[in-house]
């Protein structure tokens, strides 16, 4: 359903952070899809890193807060990079 949901995401994470736009990689659907399976592998026991998927699933909800910010046109929103908000994003997660 989102193939960029798939690993740790944080390359994807870094290449955000560097400047770079991944707009694919932090959409609707890789932040629902990541934040489902890894509920479910921590649900169900399984040994897994929770630390690089979560950083993920927090640049997603940063790139979902930038894109609520643009449609509303909150004045100075849009002078922000995304890789303002990745940043933020990574480090809430």
């Amino acid at each position: 359903f989102s193939p960029s949901a798939r690993g740790s995401g944080i390359p994807d994470v870094k290449a955000a952070v560097s400047g770079f736009d991944l707009p694919q990689c932090f959409s609707g659907s890789c932040l629902l899809m990541k934040t489902l399976g890894l509920s479910l592998a921590v649900g169900a026991g399984l040994s897994l890193g929770k630390e690089g998927p979560l950083i993920h699933i927090g640049v997603c909800w940063a790139g979902a807060l930038a894109r609520i910010i643009r449609c509303l046109r909150i004045p100075g929103g849009s002078a922000l990079p995304l890789h303002d908000f990745a940043c933020a994003g990574a480090a809430a997660g």
